[in-house]
């Protein structure tokens, strides 16, 4: 229990002390418990041994206070006070309970901000191998933390001090009575605890489990659905969906059950309590109105103590549930801000304006886990104004090239330098100068001027320096033509733009940012010959405007580039204009001819 205090106490943060805060209100609150269950007694004892009442200290005082007279007096007044008191501990305990679902909500809020901002900011090779579901899971972990875990914890905390201090005022008035009470309950709920403790944890993993595959199969469902469609294989997720939904169903069921078997527990004990006082009462011979004024008491106080064990035992149950995803949770927070860079490290040297060269010496890169470098002693060399091809077979190391390139891996050995500076003193800077155009333009579910100033707010976004981007990409007329212009809605992916429109948009993207230095990812991998076509004229008349790396596996793409390196095995093996590396510049062969191997693939 003291490590899962740990991970609830490091996932606060700094919210605790506004936790604190609320539970101030809850000792706040308890009072008003106590002082209405406090007067239960005297009102009981009224009706039943008025004398009682004169061997009582203060009364004389709050008769003077409130004017008593005589018991009828005393009746109304008590009574009258009572229900004041009770009416305003339910007014202040609705109050605390919204706070801490606020609390709740708020910080769940504040984690999946922090889940999200982490994996912005953390380097881009902690990302690889890794499944791409794995933020959707870290997310669903927040919600069952704010809501399973943080929110239970809290109302067990309330509902403890109001239960301890309901127990105190009771042992203060019959103290061998409440421990028969605390004996009976704690015999109970210990028999409760030991048998669905365990398992109330392993339904708690079981859930988050499938939970959290039944949402990436449905993710992978919308990636594979044509597909699907045309193998005929509708069938093969559903089953999956399925019988993750299965176990879901089953544990969210069996939680339920055991969540709400307290109530029963704690109902039990009190009847068990009053049977055996009621009991032991009459054969010691002790008069009625003593039995009725103890039971009154304990009857009321038993009014608010049964919830609130109830409560406790019930939230408890849910901590378990919640166990796992929060350990969980803790643990993926813990790595990423392992990973997560020196964010605001001063610069060491100024941010470069104008792009001049570019460097790679002796780099090599080696990805965890796997058998091989896929990089080993790059020398390369671009500077401004040139357009350079990169070639090589699927498994090359084209695309781990254009990574360690754009600064998103780090090479173990070598260096790369920017302007004659090293690039990791200056890779915000970098990052201000390059653009990156993949071979799916990755577009926004928003419109075109939302995906072309991809991440500005809209008041800090000019109309007039979106159409300059657009007609620079050569899409200014196509926007023209539909209705609702810039405000246009590209749909999910662009699903509304042809495969062209989506490559221009990106285009214009890399213009409207000013960025010198255009890396194309096999940009025009995914188009047709017709639209290929136009983009390759656009990187032709980009060049010497721009600095242009182009990674292809159509050499058509790469005919019109100064220099072209070929990769195989993550080495580069030949180096030279197009005529040198691929041959006659009037043919077009493909990769595969050039090395025996499917070219089709990323590199």
């Amino acid at each position: 229990m003291s490590g899962y205090l740990s991970d609830l106490l490091f996932l606060l943060g700094d919210a605790r002390r506004r936790a604190l805060w609320v539970m101030g209100l809850m000792v706040a609150a308890s009072a008003l418990d106590l002082c209405g269950i406090g007067l239960v007694w005297p009102y009981v004892a009224i009706l039943s041994q008025p004398e009682v009442l004169d061997r009582l200290p203060l009364w004389e005082t709050l008769k003077d206070a409130f004017g008593i007279a005589d018991n009828r007096q005393a009746t109304t007044v008590l009574g009258l006070l009572i229900v004041a008191i009770f009416y305003a501990k339910a007014t202040v305990h609705y109050r605390i309970h919204r706070r801490i679902v606020g609390f709740a909500t708020d910080h769940y809020q504040a984690t999946v901000g922090r889940l999200v901002e982490l994996y912005e900011r953390t380097p881009y090779e902690y990302f690889a191998g890794r499944s791409t579901a794995l933020l959707t899971k870290q997310l669903y972990q927040a919600e069952v933390f704010a809501l399973l875990a943080l929110v239970p914890a809290l109302r067990l905390c309330a509902e403890g001090v109001v239960a301890l201090s309901v127990i105190l005022l009771l042992a203060f008035i019959d103290v061998t009575a409440v421990l028969v009470l605390m004996a009976i309950m704690g015999l109970l709920l210990w028999a409760y605890e030991r048998r669905v403790r365990g398992r109330v944890s392993r339904l708690g993993q079981d859930h988050a489990r499938a939970k959290t595959s039944m949402i990436a199969q449905v993710a992978h469902l919308g990636d594979t659905l044509k597909e699907l469609r045309v193998f005929g294989a509708e069938g093969y997720f559903l089953e999956r969906v399925r019988a993750r939904a299965r176990v879901i169903a089953a544990t969210s069921a069996e939680h339920g059950v055991i969540r709400f078997l307290p109530r029963y527990v704690v109902d039990s004990a009190m009847i068990t309590f009053v049977v055996l006082v009621a009991t032991a009462a009459t054969w010691s011979g002790d008069q009625a109105d003593t039995i009725l004024a103890t039971l009154g008491v304990f009857g009321a106080a038993g009014a608010r103590l049964i919830p609130s064990v109830n409560q406790i035992a019930a939230n408890a149950t849910e901590l378990r549930f919640a166990r796992s995803p929060t350990r969980e949770l803790r643990e993926a927070v813990t790595e990423l801000a392992t990973h997560h860079p020196a964010s605001d490290a001063p610069v060491a040297t100024p941010e470069p304006e104008v792009f001049s060269s570019l460097t790679l010496a002796g780099v090599s890169f080696h990805y965890a886990g796997a058998d091989g470098p896929a990089l080993q002693d790059i020398d390369l060399s671009i500077s401004s104004g040139d357009t350079v091809g990169i070639i090589g077979a699927s498994g090359a190391g084209k695309t781990t090239l254009i990574d360690v390139i754009l600064g998103l891996l780090h090479p173990q050995t070598g260096e790369l330098r920017v302007n004659g500076l090293r690039l990791g003193d200056q890779l915000s800077s970098w990052h201000g100068l390059v653009a990156y155009l993949p071979q799916d333009a990755h577009l926004v579910d928003g419109t075109l001027r939302d995906n072309v100033a991809l991440g500005r707010p809209p008041s800090e976004v000019a109309d007039e320096a979106v159409w300059r981007a657009l007609e620079q990409a050569h899409l200014a007329a196509d926007v023209r033509t539909l209705s609702n212009g810039l405000d246009s809605q590209v749909g999910e992916q662009g699903r509304h733009l042809s495969g062209g429109q989506r490559a221009r948009v990106a285009l214009a993207r890399a213009f409207y940012f000013g960025r010198q230095v255009f890396v194309l990812d096999e940009a025009t991998a995914s188009l047709d010959q017709d639209t290929e076509a136009e983009i390759v004229a656009e990187i032709q008349r980009l060049k010497g405007e721009k600095t242009l790396i182009v990674i292809a596996h159509r050499l058509s793409t790469v005919r019109h580039c100064d220099i072209i390196y070929r990769l195989e095995r993550g080495r580069v093996v030949e180096c030279g204009s197009y005529s040198e590396v691929v041959g006659d510049p009037r043919s077009v062969p493909s990769i595969a001819s050039r090395t025996g191997t499917d070219g089709e693939g990323r590199g």
